[in-house]
């Protein structure tokens, strides 16, 4: 795993117009998956679908992890 993080003072290219369709294009170009990954998300991108599927379906946890908090549950 490799995690960067880049920022731009984007207010000093344009106006808010110019700036926002900038981002945007950015932010479409980093999604777009390459060959052999799925793209590239920013973080906390995807909070919200993983709070909506850990509501509906329920926190995934791994079996072994489970067991242990089962039996201290008792």
């Amino acid at each position: 795993m490799s995690q960067i993080f880049i920022t731009f003072a984007v207010q000093r290219l344009g106006n808010g117009d110019s700036t926002r369709e900038l981002s945007e294009h950015v932010i479409r170009h980093f999604q777009s998956p390459s060959e052999g990954d799925g793209g590239v998300q920013y973080p906390g991108e995807r909070v919200l679908q993983t709070r909506r599927d850990n509501l509906a379906k329920g926190v995934p946890v791994e079996p072994t992890v489970w067991r242990q908090v089962q039996e201290l549950a008792g």
